[in-house]
């Protein structure tokens, strides 16, 4: 995996085309809009939680995990991607560093689709668990 730091517009631009080749195939994009509001939506997220997060790549991440989902259109495909930001940073918070982040989002994604697409703390509560039995 590759990390960025965000400082420039040209960063920025070339991480959206590098996520947006990905997720084309799945008939899905982000706009510079929307990544820069996923940006804001990760930092509110991560210090309502308190948690310190200086890479961006979750959201690239969760992008390219969650298009894959049958009960997602491109109308609520940005919404989809904050709700699973908010759910990876409860889920950080509860277990800490004791799972990959990848793997965190990989359950998130099983767990969501199991529930047909339904965002919920019972979706929650059921990763959480199986992360603790992971350990």
């Amino acid at each position: 995996m590759k990390y960025y730091t965000i400082k420039t517009k040209e960063n920025t631009q070339m991480i959206i085309k590098e996520v947006n080749a990905e997720i084309a195939s799945y008939g899905f994009s982000l706009s510079e809009e929307d990544y820069q509001f996923l940006l804001a939506k990760q930092k509110e997220l991560y210090t309502h939680y308190n948690l310190i997060d200086l890479d961006t790549t979750i959201i690239k991440v969760i992008a390219m995990t969650v298009n894959k989902s049958p009960y997602i259109r491109q109308s609520n495909y940005v919404d989809l991607i904050v709700h699973f930001l908010d759910l990876f940073y409860a889920c950080r918070k509860q277990i800490g560093t004791l799972h990959y982040d990848d793997e965190i989002i990989y359950t998130l994604y099983q767990i969501y689709l199991l529930h047909y697409g339904e965002i919920s703390t019972k979706l929650l509560y059921d990763t959480l668990k199986i992360l603790q039995e992971k350990l």
